[in-house]
């Protein structure tokens, strides 16, 4: 939580996606879930998987681009950068927000993690689910405070960035766009793999 550096933030906001395959893989080891279900968490760590992979790439294309074009790492040197500028903070607050609303989506799509539907016993599981939550506001809250409120306006200039980070970053938000706008399709596409298996 009091992280400093902009890289070391995006590696530790990335934790939430695997804290949250991690609790789906325990739900498959329980021994009393119905076929149905163990379906729908095959189907929630096949579209969780691809979802994280983008979404850390956009994530880290944004924090490269940000690092190597201010030439700080830094978070108490970007503080107030979101009023002097506009594309690279919102980019990086909505790479965050994505980064955090995908797995809470797939927890309340697939109805896995209310508890009407949940055993008794895997309540703890529960428990840890609403712990990321709590965890990914405070994340969301320093990100966004950092970026917008801190009074403090950054006297750091962007300079110029090499063509390859730039181009990378490009792809990474054509591919995870491309992704958001066929989320349905490849979610059933997800579920003819997981029939194949």
């Amino acid at each position: 939580m009091t992280e400093e550096r902009l890289q070391k933030l995006v590696n530790y906001v990335s934790l939430s996606h695997v804290g949250f395959t991690l609790i789906l893989i325990s739900l498959l080891l329980y021994s009393n879930i119905s076929s149905e279900i163990t379906i729908t968490i095959n189907q929630s760590l096949c579209y969780l998987s691809l979802a994280y992979v983008l979404l850390y790439s956009l994530a880290f294309s944004v924090s490269n681009v940000i690092s190597k074009g201010y030439k700080t790492d830094e978070l108490s040197n970007l503080r107030g950068l979101g009023r002097r500028t506009y594309v690279l903070p919102f980019l990086l607050l909505i790479t965050f927000v994505l980064l955090f609303l995908f797995p809470l989506f797939i927890g309340y799509q697939s109805y896995l993690f209310h508890y009407a539907y949940m055993p008794s016993s895997l309540y703890f599981i529960l428990v840890l689910f609403d712990l990321q939550i709590v965890f990914s506001v405070v994340y969301l809250y320093r990100i966004l405070n950092v970026l917008y409120f801190d009074k403090r306006i950054p006297t750091i200039r962007f300079s110029s960035v090499e063509p390859g980070i730039l181009m990378s970053l490009l792809f990474s938000i054509f591919i995870v766009i491309l992704f958001i706008a066929l989320s349905s399709r490849i979610i059933d596409l997800c579920m003819l793999m997981i029939g194949g298996f």
